[in-house]
């Protein structure tokens, strides 16, 4: 017979909380294998010995069936050695980059039918998980992904879990956050009730129309009946909160009677992630949640706890972060109980600790593609390749930030953290700066910020910082999920970043050529941007300075592509100040999708830069509806745009920036792009806001990029 053979196989990619030790157990048991399999900080390393046919097959399935995603094998011939069998060894410890990312998970299909089922030992129990859903990165303390390294660890298993832990054929085989009603967490108020009394009693004061807190798989948030008008204005008002909410739908079909959904957007809802999903809806909710925007953000029950709070109600219930202004999200109960003690009316809280917080996750379909727009539980940590090794730390900008770290060829993106503005988010920023290295195992290598002096980001960065362009960074995180060869070209529309000449930027047309050298090939005829920090709350000073009016005070030059659409919509006599960010151009484009014509209007290229001058006159004809004029506008915009691209090199055009966060301005474009020929290439894992930042900090340092006729790629 022929001797047997030995082989070494290291994985790495999202390949630990996903049930990926027992799914190869089970394949080598069927292969009659030898060996063992066991989670590393740095991936899953298997060794398995058997005869050559049998270790071919063995690969092949490993590689076509394992469960996880953005698998990595290497394997490593070895000698045989003496073993009988083929198990699950005890997890290590080791010095490689911690590339096995650990994303929150949805409840799966199969743990949702035993949650429902009377004849199930886990009928409604809230905390019902197994192998391949539950909280992940929120619940776990260190790498590897083990029960004795997470939350789970104080849980003692009673015998039944115990059985079905040590079953290879139970799909709880080895699962981490295996528990059941006699060994794992329970629910309680705050008034001392346990188990389903606690969770009667909280929905009990929903259905009076109060709000209350509770702690979920990631993080409090804050629930009311989002048919109950007062108890959403009075949530509102308790919150000082004038953004849009919400809202948790009981079922799927609830979603389809009340939303307009495409199959991409379908999807979404029903994934692992269970993100927010902005579909387009209207009528009475939408119109009380989401005034003005046309959209409705929409999630489904994401975990056991939803699931119960769903089946007592079975109604719509607004869902919000908690959290004060300025402040990350709660996640421990002795916080939520101070903090929330004027918001909340009562608590439903349990006792599995949360390691951090992780915000919902939102998204929207545009074009047909998925694209993030918060990078919350079930989208973040990521891990991305870079074609060029580096090692960095991407500190991201000052709103919407997140962190990024780069080693060697591996980058990983961290998650949404908020706005830098605050002294809560400052400190949970610093925090995470310093924590999330260590855990991933990275060595934080040179620290890569914006090169505006003010934002907290730059503020917190050490001495030795490098610096990138704003819209650089946009552009390379773009280039990162795509990576498409040069020449290409990356229009990077926002409201705010400071330019490397020193002025406001946020309209850029950026030409890229060999060796990522770039150079402004276009952008919008500039304006004089009021200063003051506040000035994206009043749309209406910006308008009146288009028209040609002298703004009082001192002035910057701005070529903003957000700031010039809030004030031509305020111009247009939409709203002469924001409630929220960005509230006056997302209230232009939901007119423009209601718009059943359109007012002409064009911008003029004059050289490479568009001059929005010809549009003044059209946008502020009162004569014409608002909605006609919103139309005219995004059309103009898109064909304006598509014009200038064509003045570049290359057919790959990548889209970056919170203004194509913007659905109806893309979809123009990316139907106008397929008649020039032009490939447009939208971010899709990482957002087009400022949460991208922070990767393309690491990539444009790792890449090289840098402006044409400047010889140092960073300040």
């Amino acid at each position: 017979m022929p001797r047997p053979e030995c082989r070494h196989i290291q994985v790495t990619g999202l390949v630990q909380g996903v049930g990926f030790r027992p799914y190869v157990y089970r394949l080598a048991q069927q292969l009659g294998l030898q060996g063992e399999v066991r989670n590393r900080s740095s991936g899953v390393r298997i060794t398995v010995q058997g005869h050559m046919a049998a270790l071919d097959q063995f690969l092949t399935e490993l590689r076509r069936n394992a469960p996880g995603q953005r698998q990595e094998f290497s394997v490593e011939v070895a000698a045989a050695t003496a073993c009988s069998d083929f198990v699950i060894a005890p997890s290590q410890s080791d010095a490689g980059v911690a590339s096995t990312l650990l994303v929150d998970q949805a409840i799966c299909d199969d743990c949702r039918r035993e949650f429902h089922d009377q004849s199930d030992r886990r009928y409604h129990y809230p905390f019902i998980s197994c192998t391949s859903c539950g909280p992940r990165f929120s619940i776990c303390r260190r790498l590897p992904w083990d029960r004795n390294n997470t939350s789970w660890r104080r849980f003692s298993l009673c015998a039944a879990c115990r059985q079905e832990y040590e079953s290879p054929l139970d799909r709880r085989f080895h699962a981490v956050g295996i528990s059941c009603p006699d060994c794992g967490p329970v629910l309680f108020t705050a008034d001392g009730l346990q188990g389903d009394a606690a969770l009667q009693e909280a929905c009990a004061v929903l259905e009076r129309g109060g709000v209350v807190a509770v702690k979920g798989s990631a993080g409090f948030h804050l629930l009311v009946d989002a048919q109950n008008q007062a108890a959403v204005a009075g949530l509102r008002e308790r919150k000082r909160r004038s953004k849009p909410l919400a809202v948790l739908a009981p079922t799927f079909e609830w979603v389809l009677e009340n939303a307009h959904t495409e199959a991409a957007e379908r999807a979404a809802l029903k994934g692992a992630a269970a993100p927010i999903v902005l579909l387009r809806a209207y009528g009475e909710m939408q119109e009380l949640l989401a005034p003005g925007l046309g959209t409705l953000g929409v999630m489904l029950p994401s975990s056991g706890i939803q699931l119960s709070i769903m089946r007592e109600l079975q109604r719509p219930l607004v869902v919000t972060s908690a959290n004060l202004s300025g402040a990350p999200l709660i996640y421990e109960n002795d916080t939520a109980l101070s903090a929330l003690a004027d918001i909340a009316d009562a608590f439903l809280l349990h006792d599995l600790d949360l390691v951090q917080g992780l915000d919902d996750a939102v998204l929207r379909v545009m074009a047909g593609q998925s694209v993030s727009l918060r990078l919350g539980r079930g989208l973040a940590p990521q891990i991305h390749t870079v074609p060029v090794a580096r090692s960095s730390l991407g500190c991201g900008a000052h709103l919407k930030v997140n962190l990024a770290m780069q080693e060697r060829h591996t980058l990983i993106v961290g998650p949404y953290i908020g706005d830098l503005q605050g002294a809560g988010n400052r400190q949970r920023y610093l925090q995470q700066k310093s924590t999330m290295p260590a855990f991933f195992q990275i060595d934080a290598g040179t620290e890569v910020t914006d090169l505006h002096p003010d934002y907290g980001s730059s503020v917190e960065a050490d001495d030795h910082a490098l610096t990138v362009p704003h819209h650089v960074a946009h552009a390379m995180a773009v280039w990162l999920e795509h990576q498409p060869d040069p020449p290409f070209q990356a229009l990077t529309w926002d409201g705010v970043g400071l330019g490397p000449d020193g002025t406001v930027w946020g309209g850029e047309c950026l030409q890229f050529e060999a060796g990522m050298e770039w150079q402004r090939l276009g952008s919008i005829r500039p304006f004089q941007l009021p200063a003051g920090h506040d000035i994206a709350r009043f749309p209406g000073r910006i308008a009146r300075v288009l028209s040609g009016e002298t703004y009082p005070g001192r002035s910057i030059a701005c070529s903003s592509m957000g700031r010039l659409i809030e004030g031509l919509a305020a111009l247009a006599g939409l709203r002469e100040e924001n409630l929220f960010e960005a509230q006056v151009a997302m209230e232009w484009e939901a007119l423009g999708h209601r718009a059943t014509n359109a007012s002409h209007m064009d911008f003029t290229l004059v050289g490479a830069d568009l001059d929005w001058r010809p549009l003044l006159p059209v946008v502020a004809d009162r004569s014409v509806s608002l909605s006609a004029r919103a139309l005219g506008f995004h059309q103009a915009l898109a064909r304006a745009a598509l014009r200038q691209c064509r003045l570049g090199r290359g057919d790959s055009v990548l889209l970056s920036g919170g203004v194509f966060q913007n659905r109806l301005l893309v979809e123009l474009m990316v139907a106008g792009a397929r008649e020039l020929g032009l490939k447009l290439l939208l971010p899709g894992r990482l957002p087009p806001n400022d949460g991208s930042i922070a990767a393309g900090q690491c990539v444009a340092l790792a890449m090289g990029a840098k402006q044409t006729g400047v010889s140092q790629q960073c300040a």
